[in-house]
């Protein structure tokens, strides 16, 4: 019996180690979306760094119930617009000397899209009751086109809804704080062990993060990309030239002309639908990360999206605006991370020169 034990706790060391290597430090230096996405260790100190680059000053704050405050620019948007400090808005509103008003959308009650979002507002009235004067749409690229080519332009909203909507329930000043390092109390070898039978989580979360860590480590349906750079874009002694990206940001493979077609006439009816109403109207479209690297990586093997090329009738409207040329002259210039190397978002660099130009369209349309 005796032998028996030692063979088979001999036989589980090797799960014990994958899995404790797993919890206390892989697991620890998960970070950024890209990271939980693919179980990338990127470690803390990157996400401090780029915390620290946000500027001072809030000039975006979120839509709250009952608030007699009033704002002449609304943004509505997806993950890009739900960024505090160092969200575009932040710097937009900088450079206007105001400050934005942000509907946050994605509380769970109303999962569409910013775009039908946006209409239904609209429709609704509720952008002259709030004295709103400019609505700035927000997509995200990768996402865009299915967006705008499925839109309902007679849907609405009761006014009694938005509130429960898209009120939004904490700061409305929408500030994130500065991450700052948590000393924590040292633990022992004895003790690290000790917990891991008292944690109730540990048996399921840690094995199942310990097998698909491996699981995508080894390539097997993984939903990251990895590309070498030519040069050193991001600030990290080991992947100061590694590319991570989001591997929807190749979706723009799977658009046929139908689709796009429908989109620019789709977003040129809800420039029309705002212009009847009397309210200036912007669509932003944030390039993925992939685009914006693509000229940059080492014999790319990925295909190269020139979706920007089939919006070209769309390059000299105010009212639309895909910030890829904005973006590159940073690029082009070695800026480093101007995206966020463990995730899919840009960075308070991007966001500055995006804010700046977003500015300078909004006084263009409402002088």
């Amino acid at each position: 019996m005796k032998k028996f034990t030692i063979k088979f706790l001999l036989t589980l060391l090797p799960l014990f180690v994958l899995v404790s290597f797993f919890k206390f430090y892989v697991n620890p230096r998960i970070t950024g979306d890209l990271g939980r996405l693919g179980y990338i260790p990127f470690g803390k100190e990157y996400v401090e760094y780029i915390s620290s680059l946000a500027m001072d000053g809030s000039y975006v704050e979120q839509f709250v119930a009952k608030s007699d405050k009033k704002y002449k620019v609304l943004t509505i948007g997806d993950s890009f617009s739900s960024f505090g400090a160092d969200g575009y808005q932040n710097y937009a509103g900088k450079y206007l000397n105001d400050t934005l008003l942000n509907l946050k959308i994605y509380n769970g009650a109303d999962m569409v899209s910013p775009e039908q979002i946006a209409i239904k507002l609209l429709n609704n009235g509720f952008y002259e009751r709030q004295g709103i004067k400019v609505v700035v749409v927000e997509s995200v690229e990768r996402h865009f086109i299915s967006r705008a080519s499925n839109l309902n332009f007679t849907s609405n909203v009761k006014t009694d809804s938005i509130p429960l909507l898209y009120a939004f329930k904490g700061d409305p000043r929408f500030i994130y704080p500065m991450q700052k390092n948590v000393i924590k109390p040292k633990t022992n070898i004895f003790n690290r062990i000790i917990s891991l039978y008292k944690d109730s989580g540990f048996c399921k979360n840690s094995l199942e993060g310990s097998f698909s860590w491996v699981r995508l480590s080894c390539g097997f349906d993984n939903p990251i990309c990895h590309a070498k750079l030519n040069g050193k874009y991001f600030t990290d002694d080991f992947r100061d030239d590694d590319l991570y990206f989001y591997k929807q940001d190749l979706k723009f493979v799977d658009y046929t002309d139908t689709q796009i077609n429908l989109a620019k006439s789709n977003i040129k009816k809800i420039k029309d639908l705002f212009d009847s109403k009397h309210i200036k109207f912007i669509y932003f479209v944030p390039t993925d990360k992939y685009h914006a690297y693509q000229d940059y990586i080492v014999s790319n093997p990925y295909p190269r999206n020139n979706l920007l090329d089939k919006f070209n009738e769309f390059s000299n409207k105010d009212y639309f605006f895909y910030p890829k040329q904005v973006i590159d002259s940073l690029i082009k210039k070695g800026v480093k991370d101007v995206y966020k190397l463990n995730d899919t978002h840009w960075t308070a660099k991007a966001s500055d020169v995006v804010g700046l130009e977003l500015a300078r369209r909004i006084k263009l349309i409402n002088p």
